[in-house]
């Protein structure tokens, strides 16, 4: 199976991590997705999978996300990020994240 583009992968990494653990951060999201653009137009022709560039961005090869590494490699599911969108937070103000999900 072929490799698809790194920007498909950016936009899923996107998606899937920055968005629901930065959505009320407008200032390090624009920050982020700026430099995402510079990834993006410097490996334009270059192939991964999605996997790959999850764990490139966990192990910090990348280096864009703010995040502390703790934080950086945990994924927030579509359960969670409702809940910290309802709770009017995000996950840069979540200290203990065994919270229980109330709905």
């Amino acid at each position: 199976m072929p490799k698809p583009a790194i920007r498909i992968a950016i936009n899923y990494y996107i998606g899937n991590y920055c968005y629901r653990k930065c959505f009320r951060h407008d200032s390090i999201m624009s920050d982020c997705f700026q430099k995402f653009e510079i990834l993006a137009d410097k490996l334009k022709d270059t192939k991964i999978t999605i996997k790959e560039f999850n764990q490139m961005m966990k192990q910090g090869d990348i280096k864009i996300c703010k995040l502390p590494f703790e934080k950086r490699c945990k994924y927030v599911s579509w359960k969670r990020f409702e809940y910290y969108n309802r709770k009017n937070t995000d996950y840069w103000d979540m200290e203990d994240e065994s919270t229980k999900l109330k709905r």
